[in-house]
């Protein structure tokens, strides 16, 4: 004699809680009134295998993992973490780069020791870079006597480094570092000279910490650096020197970390937190511009596979169809079956591309679009509303529906 429906159910639910890879169900052992049942089933083991998978990875330290979908709540709590975690990874570095104004707040007795850890590196720099003063002090005061000494040190140092007078802002030395830039890249060497000139001191500043962006050509990567700028007294001429550090892998590698917060793992456009602030810079700015909420016009049932399937495939082609209008649209995926596009070019343009999208034969889109100007007076909340009442609108006279 077979087993019960009841027997065959909790079994395939003790599978999935204790040996989720192996668990399995034959829903044709079932009747008819338990398959709705058996579906619900399936898509739990499904969440429980993402949550498992998940927490192995984040337990071996991989960040760099696909995230559970936003349907397995059971995986909320993970995917909050794994996100605390990248931004506690991102404030390591900004600490590590001597931002120490970076606190952790979410991580209880971790907290207190990372933030009491931030705190003492920040005594310890400014008491070394006390000492640093006072030792530049010293050499200022004798550099007639120690002057050969200090090139040799600057020509050992990595950095590149410079002096201008600060009178005519020529240059009185360049060390090693800084000539073999100007002999391989002399247009990017042209250009930092340009850029070190305007941070000259005219007297009275103790020091100068600035960022720059140097782009030798349009069709090349630019080059990041960090500049620390000190007042000096050069063979009796007053002058700056400049200490100026690589920073393009740094700044890339930070860039990437942010990104990762900030794209949809499944159509690879951004995410609802990117696009509502994007949207929301907008608005504060007052800025003229268009944005459009597309919307398809089915849902699916979390407990079919085939229709999410479908659903994921339609949301990645909405996806790439939204990117495609212009290179000036930002596109974000705002949830499981809607995005938001935002330009600032002309709305009719906008618009018809839009329309042409929406209108093309089993495209199963609908869309709201509206243009703003410097003059609104409505909020983030109140637009996004107004856009979507047309996109509902738009949906239901597709239907007949008044």
């Amino acid at each position: 004699m077979g087993k019960e429906p009841g027997e065959i159910l909790f079994e395939y639910l003790k599978a999935i809680l204790f040996d989720t890879e192996n668990a399995s169900l034959d829903e044709s052992s079932l009747p008819q009134e338990f398959h709705r049942l058996a579906e619900g089933l399936d898509f739990l083991a499904l969440c429980v295998k993402e949550e498992k998978e998940f927490a192995n990875e984040l337990s071996d330290g991989n960040l760099n993992v696909k995230v559970p979908s936003r349907q397995n709540v059971l995986a909320a709590p993970l995917k909050n973490l794994h996100s605390s975690l990248l931004h506690m990874t991102w404030q390591t570095k900004q600490v590590a780069k001597g931002d120490y104004s970076q606190r952790i707040d979410f991580m209880g007795e971790f907290s207190e020791a990372f933030n009491s850890m931030v705190e003492r590196l920040a005594e310890k720099e400014k008491a070394d870079r006390s000492g640093i003063k006072e030792e530049f002090g010293m050499i200022s005061e004798s550099y007639t006597r120690n002057q050969n000494l200090l090139i040799r040190v600057m020509n050992a140092l990595p950095d590149m480094v410079c002096v201008l007078s600060n009178k005519t802002k020529e240059a009185l030395f360049e060390n090693i570092s800084m000539r073999t830039t100007a002999l391989s890249h002399p247009v990017l060497a042209e250009q930092m000279i340009v850029i070190l000139s305007e941070h000259v001191m005219s007297g009275g500043e103790e020091r100068q910490i600035f960022d720059s962006t140097i782009r030798p050509h349009e069709n090349e990567d630019p080059m990041y650096c960090r500049t620390e700028a000190h007042p000096f007294d050069w063979y009796g001429k007053p002058a700056t020197v400049f200490l100026i550090r690589d920073t393009t892998d740094e700044r890339r590698e930070d860039e990437r970390l942010q990104a990762i917060g900030n794209i949809d793992p499944l159509t690879g456009v951004y995410n609802r937190i990117y696009g509502v602030n994007r949207l929301q810079e907008y608005v504060d700015g007052r800025k003229k511009f268009s944005f459009a909420i597309v919307g398809l016009d089915e849902r699916f049932f979390y407990g079919d596979r085939k229709l999410k399937s479908d659903q994921s495939r339609r949301l990645v082609k909405t996806a790439s169809l939204l990117h495609g209008i212009s290179d000036n649209v930002t596109v974000a995926k705002i949830s499981n079956d809607e995005f938001l596009a935002v330009t600032e070019m002309p709305f009719q343009e906008f618009r018809t591309a839009l329309e042409h999208i929406v209108s093309e034969k089993d495209s199963g889109l609908s869309c709201g679009c509206l243009e703003v100007d410097e003059y609104n007076t409505f909020n983030l909340a109140e637009l996004m509303r107004h856009a979507d009442v047309l996109m509902y609108q738009q949906r239901f006279s597709k239907k007949g529906i008044k």
